[in-house]
């Protein structure tokens, strides 16, 4: 106990010495007694105390932490004296491994500096300690011997090595990625049969530095790479995972060296019909065709035969969907007439299961409960449309139009069969939004049945993703004078059941995706289509709507709400469309004219009594577009605001008269919206 009370005691008293130049004794007393303690801590190694190796290491990090400035600065001369880096590193260097997590923040913050710095001298002066550092944390990523399996990366020390993996991304440069690469990897060469852990740890911290290695690295990475491949079927588990995870990590240098591709997929392949290194295979394929998709055109009939077998392999859903994402990427560089034959096979892997779904008529398959998931494909055809990324020559229709087109019967059973169930809807309307984004106007023939599907289904199950979806609609075909018309009757379909919902009691409270879901899809009118949209008849009850959500406390929410009143009003601000702009100036004006003395009202009480600090700048942003379209209107808005407010009479929560003149005054003579919301924020925090 008094071991401990007099290291809280020094760590205190490093703590509080923030400014190391105003306590120079003080740092200096200390600086010298600490350093006399290494011998101490050595001792209490060999006793095995592993109490007090803590108290050591902890205040050995403090005044690390206290000296930083001084190490970088002067390194060598007096409280930068680097002898507490060896004091530091020993006790990484330690058998304990709670004693290296004490020292990570001291690690990110001297790697911080030197980053900063930028000056190759003191690189060197440093690089040593960081070599120690790397070796020591390989030594504790190390596995008991007995250990059964692959690394669980859920547990204590699961959490440890992913800690060890982003302090060594970060402090890595000080070393250079493939100085340190090859470092650890003699610690495979360097013995003759060395222990299947120390082969797991030293490639697991090596997979930590794959990527910063430089793609045209000749010597070591090569030696890796050839032993990855050559790696027996009898190794550890743990080894040959940890082997196929860093090949995926290695997918920039592959792509300077294709002579491996070939070896490096054949083993991954492999890799896949072994439950336990099925996941890690795939993941790793994914990220060799991301990043060497250009150099894959004849893999694609091997990537599409795994993606056939994809569920014969004992892999996650997030896997199985990268495969899926790796073929598409590929498939993206085939040649142009190569590619709609493609896709067709690759979304026939997807919809045939979901055609056999709508067979089942409602009988789960309780044996293998994923083959009856549409989400499961709905999420991989969902991955062909967001990653076929193709050059269109304009005019062109995008294969995925096509596509779409063809599926787009069993994509509405399935929509038509599962609408009751929200996570099912959920996933169908994300791949609905990836397949709009990517075929953009190709092609336009499916707008009318999908969103007369929409709103029937939203009529009855208000699912607001149906709003988010008819966002995306409007983003991609808002321009096109022969769609305005059927998008601005999709919305008037939507907006009674919306009302419904958000005129229940506490409705805007209580639904706030439907809230933001609702403005995201206004906003996008009033970008794409504006005069159109303003003109609307359902406008003027859509403004009363977001002023009755100006109050509503979810981040989301209140941000599109306010988005929308800023929209609103930069339609009468900017000229991005002069042939109409003067129509649009006269219908914000003709709006406000009725509702603007209201809209300040509301944003003032929203923000003084309703909202979080946080939440105030987007209303500053809403009150500085009002000041730029009509300077004189808003502040007679704001003076009336003002006077509705309780005026503080000393001693109590609330602003004095004095307090609202200057906030009016402060506002009246704003330039920017930056002003408005300090000059807002300041006054709310009167009434907190």
């Amino acid at each position: 106990m008094l071991h401990e009370a007099a290291s809280d005691c020094l760590c205190a008293a490093l703590y509080g010495m923030e400014d190391v130049e105003d306590h120079m004794s003080l740092a200096t007393t200390l600086f010298h007694g600490i350093m006399e303690l290494p011998q101490a801590y050595h001792m209490t190694v060999a006793e095995d105390d592993v109490d007090k190796c803590v108290n050591y290491c902890r205040i050995f990090t403090e005044l690390a932490e206290a000296c930083l400035e001084a190490m970088v600065s002067t390194p060598g001369e007096n409280l930068g004296d680097l002898r507490i880096l060896d004091a530091l590193v020993a006790c990484i260097s330690g058998p304990y491994r709670e004693l290296a997590d004490i020292t990570f923040n001291f690690w990110y913050r001297l790697s911080e500096v030197i980053y900063k710095k930028d000056v190759r001298i003191i690189n060197e002066h440093f690089r040593p300690y960081v070599q120690r550092l790397v070796q020591a944390l390989c030594v504790h990523c190390q596995m008991e011997s007995d250990h059964e399996g692959i690394p669980d990366a859920s547990d204590d020390f699961g959490d440890f090595r992913a800690r060890v993996t982003e302090l060594i991304k970060d402090v890595v440069f000080i070393v250079g990625s493939t100085s340190s690469f090859s470092q650890i990897f003699q610690n495979i060469t360097n013995q003759q049969t060395p222990a299947w852990e120390v082969t797991e740890a030293s490639l697991f911290i090596m997979a930590a530095v794959s990527r910063n290695v430089l793609p045209d690295e000749n010597i070591v990475v090569p030696m890796v790479m050839q032993a990855i491949i050559n790696t027996p079927e009898t190794s550890h588990v743990a080894v040959r995972y940890t082997s196929l995870r860093m090949v995926g990590e290695l997918s920039e240098w592959l792509h300077k060296h294709p002579d491996y591709i070939d070896p490096a997929l054949n083993l991954l392949t492999a890799g896949l019909k072994h439950q336990d290194l099925a996941s890690v295979s795939a993941t790793s394929i994914q990220k060799i065709c991301e990043e060497c998709r250009d150099l894959m055109h004849n893999h694609f009939e091997g990537l599409m035969n795994i993606t056939r077998a994809v569920d014969g392999f004992k892999l996650s859903s997030e896997a199985a969907v990268g495969l899926v994402q790796g073929a598409a990427l590929v498939l993206s560089r085939l040649p142009a007439e190569k590619i709609p034959e493609g896709l067709k096979e690759l979304s026939a892997c997807q919809i045939t299961p979901l055609s056999q779904i709508l067979k089942q008529d409602g009988i789960e398959d309780k044996e293998n409960k994923k083959t009856s998931d549409p989400t499961v494909w709905l999420d991989r055809l969902a991955a062909i449309f967001r990653y076929t990324t193709l050059s269109v020559s304009n005019g062109q229709p995008h294969p995925c139009a096509a596509l779409l087109q063809s599926i787009w019967p069993v994509l509405s059973d399935i929509l038509t069969k599962y609408q009751t169930d929200i996570r099912i809807v959920e996933r169908w309307c994300r791949c609905l939004r990836f397949a709009i984004r990517t075929i953009s106007k190709s092609s336009n023939s499916l707008l009318s049945p999908l969103v007369l599907q929409m709103v029937s289904i939203y009529e009855n199950q208000k699912h607001s993703c149906f709003l988010y979806l008819g966002s995306i609609l409007v983003d991609e075909y808002g321009k096109d004078p022969t769609c305005k018309t059927g998008l601005l009757e999709m919305l008037k379909a939507f907006i009674t059941p919306t009302y419904k919902v958000l005129e229940e009691d506490n409705g805007l409270r209580n639904h706030p995706d439907t809230v933001d879901d609702f403005f995201r899809l206004c906003i996008r009118f009033l970008q794409r289509c504006p005069l159109e949209f303003l003109q609307c008849d359902i406008f003027p009850s859509i403004v009363q709507c977001g002023m009755a959500g100006l109050k509503v406390d979810h981040r989301d929410a209140n941000g599109s709400v306010a988005k929308f009143f800023i929209e609103f009003v930069k339609c009468g601000n900017e000229n991005w469309e002069s042939s109409e702009f003067d129509s649009r100036k006269a219908c914000v004006q003709r709006i406000l004219e009725g509702n603007g003395e209201k809209m300040v009202k509301g944003i003032l009480d929203a923000c003084v009594f309703h909202l979080p600090t946080y939440m105030v700048p987007d209303h500053g942003e809403v009150l500085f577009e009002l000041l730029k379209f009509s300077r004189e209107s808003l502040l007679a808005w704001l003076e009336t605001a003002l006077r509705e407010l309780p005026v503080s009479t000393g001693g109590t929560l609330g602003a004095t008269v004095e307090q609202m003149a200057a906030f009016h005054s402060s506002v009246s003579t704003a330039q920017q919206d930056i002003n408005v919301t300090y000059a807002l924020r300041d006054f709310t925090r009167l009434f907190r």
